[in-house]
């Protein structure tokens, strides 16, 4: 169920490890900070323009472990975020406060900026941070990946270029938990593994999988069905690894399992051949509860066809759970069932109270100049939106129904109304459930609550 929903005008959005901060991006090239408060998501912060461009992408720095921060990790009290623009650069914004404690206080003046050369030539449309916060990864439109870690001898943050191009644009990155090996997904319709290890910050791990290989090589690579792979996320165990990507014939849910990098084997080509050639693509689309209408056959490596739109955002809410968003509008739910398979749940199309909240729909039919003043009105209130931030309030209203359009058909479009950018999980409730927030991209953050006893 959706728990809260808040508009205003964005482009990406990211929620740090904590829950206690959410960062967004407006189409002014700034960055929003939003704290959580007992009403819901408010401004507590907005950084200064730095950008010159569309701001892509934005991905808070996870703590390192036991508040170690060797190698440039996020130190204990420190919130430290990355954002990646087409305009080729990318920031590290830093802030040393407890913003779980002070962050009604956060002023932009409290964040420090340093500029990552990227050695990017073109624009950066994705960025992650490595577990730990040591390092994070860029993509691009230029077919290249660059990897920047913080040099403390020189105090900057230096990049390495992944040498070997992909075969389109980069549009989405995920790390494994061991920070060793990067997962990427790109328009031609690839899904690699690169050995992203750099010794000055991670040592050397001893992983067998990463073999003799050096920086920037990879280690696996994996057709995904259809032309262009969409989105990319790791399982928190490193376990699994979903990706979706769309093509002519639909849209797909690739999910490769058993992934251990203490085995030399383990992402060797012959593996993942046999992995290939076993898989098999089920549609997701069938009986009621959002069962696959044929369970796929045990292997490491399993296609889903999506019952709707293609997936742009990926999140593992635990290793039995993941979530993704696109452009149905509706996050969209899937679990592994005890035999190993995944599969399909359902959509969450949130409460009707979440939904009401939404402006009415325009009516199914008016005259010429009514539609040209409600297209102005729009206009208008989206661009006051992105200055501002305002939560909206559900109200119910009478008979359930709003604006000429049911109630129920109200309820079953949820809060978003245009395509879901982002799915950031957050921790886990006081009851067991698994919250996560979603943005999509005409303004609005929800906040979701889901009971995995309740998908059995």
């Amino acid at each position: 169920m959706a728990l809260h929903v808040t508009r205003l005008g964005q482009l990406c959005s990211a929620a740090a490890s904590d829950g206690t901060l959410l960062a967004v991006a407006t189409r002014e090239h700034t960055v929003l900070l939003l704290g959580r408060d007992i009403v819901g998501w408010q401004q507590v912060g907005r950084l200064e323009e730095r950008h010159e461009d569309t701001i892509s992408s934005l991905h808070f720095a996870p703590a390192a472990p036991g508040g170690d921060s060797n190698g440039g990790g996020a130190q204990p009290g420190q919130s430290r975020l990355v954002s990646s623009s087409h305009d080729r650069n990318a920031f590290v914004w830093t802030h040393q406060q407890d913003v779980q404690q002070q962050h009604q206080q956060q002023q932009a003046a409290g964040w420090q900026a340093e500029l990552a050369i990227t050695r990017l030539p073109k624009a950066g449309l994705c960025c992650a941070w490595a577990p730990g916060g040591r390092k994070f990864a860029i993509g691009s439109v230029d077919r290249l990946v660059s990897v920047s870690y913080l040099d403390a001898a020189r105090e900057l943050w230096a990049p390495r270029l992944v040498k070997k191009r992909h075969g389109g644009a980069v549009l989405a990155l995920a790390w494994h938990p061991s920070g060793a090996v990067l997962a990427t997904a790109a328009a031609d319709g690839r899904l690699r593994l690169l050995n992203a290890l750099i010794p000055e910050v991670d040592g050397k791990p001893g992983l067998p999988a990463l073999g003799g290989n050096r920086f920037g090589e990879p280690l696996a690579e994996l057709a995904l069905p259809g032309a262009w792979g969409l989105a990319v996320s790791c399982a928190p165990s490193g376990a699994c690894l979903a990706a979706a990507s769309q093509g002519g014939n639909g849209a797909y849910l690739t999910v490769l399992s058993g992934i251990d990098l203490a085995d030399a084997a383990n992402l060797d080509a012959a593996a993942l051949a046999a992995a290939a050639g076993a898989a098999s693509t089920n549609s997701a689309d069938g009986a009621a509860g959002g069962a696959a209408v044929a369970a796929p056959p045990p292997g490491r490596l399993q296609h889903l066809r999506l019952p709707g739109l293609p997936l742009t955002c990926l999140a593992f809410l635990s290793d039995e759970l993941l979530v993704g968003g696109g452009f149905d509008c509706q996050p969209q739910l899937f679990a592994r069932r005890a035999d190993g398979c995944w599969q399909f749940v359902r959509s969450l199309q949130g409460t009707q109270e979440a939904a009401a909240s939404k402006a009415p729909p325009e009516p199914a039919s008016t005259s010429l100049s009514a539609r040209i003043k409600i297209f102005e009105a729009q206009a208008a209130a989206a661009s006051a939106a992105s200055g501002s931030i305002k939560a909206a309030r559900p109200a119910a209203q009478p008979g359930g129904s709003s604006g000429g359009r049911c109630g129920t058909e109200q309820a079953a479009a949820g809060p978003h109304d245009n395509r879901i950018i982002s799915v950031s999980p957050l921790p886990p409730g006081g009851g067991g459930e698994l919250r996560f927030v979603s943005a999509s991209l005409e303004g609005c953050l929800a906040e979701w609550a889901v009971d995995p006893r309740s998908l059995l």
